[in-house]
């Protein structure tokens, strides 16, 4: 994970002690991500044991009725920012800037 929020941390210039906790997305009962980190207080890196985490949580989130949900990913990575369905106002944070940085994908999920 250390490496992870360094490398987010050095495009995004995440605050030092965001406020709150990480959201868990559930599936079947079980905890799917591995690590999670909060970068702001609505947008976190989580990490993924294997990659059926990683598929059930982006489908968690992209069945998600409560609002958009803006995240940019890797195989086994994801940066979320949980802003718009939290606050009901766009975010302020560019996350897309992690494409390029960390070779990523940025996409919109949930409605």
């Amino acid at each position: 994970m250390d490496e992870a929020y360094t490398a987010v941390n050095d495009v995004l210039g995440c605050e030092a002690d965001p406020v709150g906790d990480p959201i868990v997305p559930m599936g079947d009962g079980i905890r799917l991500a591995s690590a999670q980190k909060l970068c702001f207080e609505k947008v976190q890196i989580d990490l993924f044991a294997d990659e059926k985490a990683f598929r059930e949580t982006y489908q968690i989130l992209s069945d998600s009725n409560q609002g958009k949900i803006h995240l940019v990913h890797g195989k086994n990575w994801m940066v979320v920012d949980f802003t718009e369905i939290a606050t009901g106002q766009p975010s302020t944070r560019d996350i897309e800037r992690l494409v390029k940085e960390l070779n990523g994908e940025y996409v919109i999920v949930g409605t």
